[in-house]
């Protein structure tokens, strides 16, 4: 295993990207960017992602396996609410792997949106002790124009 400790711009990375064995060209993040957000978005309050939002959340970083099947099983239940033991079966991890998959994900939305704006409906569930799961409309077309489902 091989492990490269780089310091330097993207730019400069991709200058040498090609010599590491990297491939000819780095990707580089910095040219990604959201969409203008409308002024009426602009407020400290909460909301779920814009389309323009979900598309730069999902497209920023390759998604895991385990994060395509949630979102896939998500966008089939429609609104349906799926509980988390739905989607921990699905993905077959236990409750610290999928807590850990969540935290990895939301550290995504955290590096790309506001903190104000969600990209899940998940609410708890008293009476279950978890929580449930649905997606809103707008990651919903995401997903359709991105074709992830």
């Amino acid at each position: 295993m091989r492990i490269w400790n780089f310091e330097g711009t993207t730019q400069e990375f991709s200058e040498i990207a090609g010599t590491l064995g990297f491939g000819d060209k780095a990707t580089d993040q910095s040219t990604i960017s959201l969409p203008p957000i409308e002024e009426e978005q602009r407020s400290d309050e909460n909301r779920f992602v814009s389309v323009d939002e979900a598309i730069v959340v999902l497209t920023r970083l390759s998604l895991s396996n385990n994060v395509y099947l949630i979102l896939r099983l998500l966008y089939e239940s429609g609104s349906r609410r799926l509980f988390t033991e739905d989607l921990r079966k699905a993905t077959h991890l236990n409750g610290n792997q999928f807590r850990g998959l969540m935290g990895a994900f939301g550290r995504r939305l955290s590096n790309t949106v506001p903190s104000n704006v969600h990209f899940w409906d998940d609410k708890w569930d008293g009476n279950e002790y978890q929580k449930t799961w649905t997606l809103p409309a707008s990651v919903r077309e995401a997903l359709e124009k991105l074709k992830i489902v």
